[in-house]
């Protein structure tokens, strides 16, 4: 029996509005933008997204990636966060040129090798809490790098090269357990972020102070028993962290940084305080002495009475 003409109607209908919503799924998937496909236990790059030709974010931290040399295929990329998966190595074929920041912190990669120019305009890099123990140089092909995260790793030097990253302003290299400042961070002088902290540094070179454009200095939980002079040319310093060291005394020249608005200089062993310190003018001051056995001049001194203003008082 033929269908009636009714029911071939009613089915070719069904196609047509079948065929539409297939094209508007189509279409609102081309028009993704940000995607988050974070803790789902992916072991594999979706191979869908390359189709995505709008996809600008991309999450796919927390799963169990290992092989991301899929993702080239999204070229639309610029931001993109791989935080904690099982990767080891970034292939030669990674290449995003559109890609500006980029997370792979919480992997296992011992060696990033980079061909020109497969992330040429990357201005952000995430490599903390990984298993470097030497500096990737080819990351000295970034040349639009502005920050560069390497905490938690095992870097105690960084070569010369690095210094060709002229538009790099923020290095952290937290827990590395370096004992002497890598030499050509002095020439760095583009700088204005600096973290060192829970490293083993014993002393600041004064080749600190030509890092004059530093705004923030982390150098918290290290062996330091001393400051340079030098920090005195640090003048735009804003936060400046100094707790939890081998302090015994402050130089002067601390009082130059009047544009500090954070200064921690907590559990050191600091018996004074210079009384020119009555210059600063803090924002934060709760703890910021906290833990060091102070020596108190006699109530009676108007100068010490400013410092306890500035530095223990809101």
């Amino acid at each position: 029996l033929r269908p009636s003409r009714g029911r071939r109607k009613n089915f070719q209908r069904w196609k047509d509005d079948e065929k539409r919503q297939q094209e508007r799924r189509s279409t609102q998937t081309e028009e993704v933008v940000n995607l988050t496909l974070a803790h789902l236990q992916l072991a594999r790059v979706p191979v869908h997204l390359g189709t995505l030709t709008k996809l600008a974010f991309l999450d796919l931290s927390n799963n169990n990636v290992t092989d991301i040399a899929p993702l080239s295929s999204c070229h639309t990329l610029k931001h993109l966060c791989l935080r904690n998966n099982n990767i080891s190595r970034v292939p030669e074929s990674f290449i995003l040129k559109n890609l500006q920041r980029l997370d792979l912190s919480m992997n296992f990669l011992h060696d990033m090798v980079l061909k020109q120019p497969s992330l040429s305009n990357l201005n952000i890099l995430h490599l903390n809490h990984n298993f470097f123990t030497v500096f990737p140089e080819s990351l000295t092909l970034l040349k639009n790098l502005v920050e560069l995260d390497l905490s938690n790793n095992k870097i105690k030097e960084l070569p010369e090269c690095i210094t060709t990253l002229e538009k790099l302003e923020v290095i952290r290299m937290k827990a590395n357990g370096q004992e002497e400042l890598p030499t050509p961070l002095h020439k760095m002088t583009g700088l204005t972020c600096l973290s060192l902290e829970y490293n083993n540094l014993k002393c600041i070179p004064s080749s600190i102070g030509k890092l004059t454009n530093l705004t923030s200095l982390n150098l918290f939980s290290n062996r330091l028993s001393y400051l340079s002079l030098q920090i005195g040319n640090l003048v735009k310093l804003k936060t400046l962290s100094l707790g939890f060291n081998k302090l015994t005394h402050l130089p002067t020249e601390l009082s130059n940084l009047t544009c500090l608005e954070e200064l921690d200089l907590s559990e050191n062993f600091i018996t004074h305080i210079p009384l020119s310190f009555h210059t600063l003018r803090l924002e934060r001051f709760s703890g910021v002495l906290a833990g060091n056995p102070l020596f108190h001049p006699r109530m009676g001194n108007s100068e010490w009475l400013k410092i306890q203003t500035i530095l223990y008082n809101s």
